[in-house]
């Protein structure tokens, strides 16, 4: 009967330590969503150039300026305030840059026409 038992918890500790394994390989860290919040596209208004730039350093360029929703400064031509974070359209998945002063039903994608305010 000793063996019988030995074995079972042999057995059960293998099953649990397969299953924390395959857990941490698929589970541990940050969700896949937020892999999408790392990176974010803005367009400069003034040259139209469009580039990528982490999450964080766009937060430390609008605090360092004490505004959160402040228009970034352009690496592309050097202007200081021009550039906007872009939208990324829920249903073809391209990033645009609403109209200025946007209000609701007025941020349409333009390249699916998808309208995030007609839900």
């Amino acid at each position: 009967m000793d063996g019988r038992l030995g074995t079972g918890l042999a057995v059960a500790g293998a099953l649990v330590a397969v299953g924390l394994m395959v857990y941490t390989a698929f589970f541990s860290g940050r969700p896949a969503a937020a892999d999408g919040y790392q990176a974010l596209q803005a367009q400069c208004r003034a040259c139209g150039g469009q580039f990528s730039l982490s999450a964080e350093a766009a937060a430390a360029e609008r605090a360092a300026a004490g505004d959160p929703r402040k228009n970034l400064n352009c690496p592309l031509c050097g202007k200081k305030d021009t550039a906007e974070t872009m939208t990324l359209c829920e249903r073809c998945g391209k990033h645009y840059l609403p109209a200025e002063k946007a209000s609701a039903g007025q941020r349409k994608c333009p390249n699916c026409g998808f309208d995030p305010d007609a839900r």
